[in-house]
């Protein structure tokens, strides 16, 4: 008898399509969706959940996210390498790492439209910049073009904008401001 119910277990498992997630991933899961049922999920299903959690994305956009995995609502496609070595010619290699699949293709499509550089580069970088990012006000981008006259500003993450504003305001020696502005842009 235990080895038919072991077997009706093991077939309904199998059946399901059930995965034993491990207890990593679990957590990192569950630090987000704490009510998503890992049990009834996919191996892949649990390994995207997984990339979402560790992702440098915001914990309302991973809770989203691993929601809707769950849900199978998820429309999360795999962007192909020439897609992203296209980005790449507009803005830097990290941040395309940074990109959704959604972003990605709404570069792609912004690409493909035959616009000039320019206008794509300045369209792709609002894609990729986030609304709530704090950015530099027009005198803290002049106070940082006078110690690094070559500065890009167009793309700061949160923590660049934080580290230049801390260096400008800094009661240091303007070498030591330019030097603090050239490490928060690197």
């Amino acid at each position: 008898m235990k080895r038919f119910l072991s077997t009706v277990a093991v077939a309904s498992m199998l059946a399901t399509g059930a995965f034993a997630a491990s207890e990593a991933q679990m957590a990192a899961i569950h630090t987000y969706a704490p009510n998503v049922d890992i049990s009834t999920l996919t191996e892949a299903q649990v390994e995207e959940m997984q990339s979402v959690a560790v992702s440098g994305k915001s914990d309302t956009e991973k809770r989203t996210m691993i929601e809707q995995i769950a849900e199978g609502s998820s429309d999360v496609t795999m962007v192909s390498p020439e897609v992203d070595e296209m980005i790449v010619q507009y803005i830097p290699a990290w941040r395309v790492a940074m990109m959704t699949p959604e972003q990605k293709a709404e570069a792609q499509a912004i690409i493909t439209a035959n616009s000039s550089d320019d206008d794509i580069k300045t369209r792709i970088i609002t894609i990729v910049t986030p609304s709530t990012a704090p950015a530099l006000t027009s005198g803290e981008e002049q106070a940082v073009k006078t110690f690094v006259p070559e500065a890009d500003l167009s793309m700061l993450t949160d923590t660049q904008v934080a580290n230049i504003r801390a260096a400008i305001y800094s009661d240091k020696s303007d070498s030591d401001i330019r030097s603090l502005v050239e490490l928060a842009l690197s």
